[in-house]
C-alpha cells in the first residue's frame, strides 16, 4: 500500500469512527468539500495539506450531545 492509500485509509477510518460525512470533514479540514472525493478518485495531495488534515483529525473533539448537534445541523 502506498503512502496516499494509507492516508486515504486513515481518513476513511476517521469518517466511520465519527459517523461523519466526507464533505463535512473535508470542508472542516481543508475548506474544500471535494477534497475527499478527489482523493478517492486517485488525485494526489501535497505534504502540507496531509499534515493539516492529520492535525485536524487528531484535534477533533466529538460533540458532547450528538443528538443536539444533529438537530442543530438539520435546522
Amino acid at each position: 500500500m502506498d503512502e496516499l492509500a494509507k492516508y486515504l485509509a486513515e481518513i476513511e477510518a476517521f469518517l466511520v469512527e465519527h459517523d461523519m460525512k466526507h464533505t463535512v470533514f473535508a470542508r472542516a479540514a481543508t475548506r474544500d468539500k471535494s477534497y475527499v472525493d478527489r482523493l478517492r478518485k486517485g488525485s494526489g495531495t501535497n505534504i502540507k495539506t496531509m499534515i493539516e488534515v492529520r492535525a485536524c483529525m487528531k484535534a477533533y473533539k466529538p460533540p458532547k450531545n450528538p443528538k443536539r448537534a444533529a438537530d442543530r445541523a438539520a435546522a
